[in-house]
Order: C-alpha cells, then structure tokens, then sequence
C-alpha cells in the first residue's frame, strides 16, 4: 500500500505570500462573570445603547495596569 497522505515535498514557487493573511484579526474568547456582574453589564448596556460584548471590550481596555 502506497497510500500517502503529505507528500514529501511540495511547490511553492506560485504561491502568494499573505495571501490569507487578516490584519487585525479579531478572536473571541469566553469571559465568565457572576450573574450579578452580567446583569450590570446588561443595564449598562442597554443604557449606553450598545451591546454587552462592546461594554465589556471598553471597560477591559480601561483598565490601568502598572
């Protein structure tokens, strides 16, 4: 059986570099609160009219960290 799945070696020499590259990239990640914390980051929210994920990045970003 001669089944290969990788070759062993491949031709890069009409590829184009960066081409899937994403500046900027964003990544989500999962931030757990206590369901007081959410609720407070809910009302906030709602009363900045934006949504909690928005609230939560500005609130982050502010943070002083010395």
């Amino acid at each position: 059986m001669n089944n290969q799945l990788i070759e062993k070696e491949y031709d890069f020499k009409d590829g184009e570099k960066g081409k899937y590259y994403i500046k900027d990239n964003t990544y989500e990640y999962a931030i757990y609160v206590s369901e007081e914390n959410y609720h407070k980051l809910k009302l906030l929210a709602k009363k900045e009219n934006k949504d909690i994920q928005k609230i939560t990045n500005t609130l982050i970003e502010n943070i002083s960290i010395q």
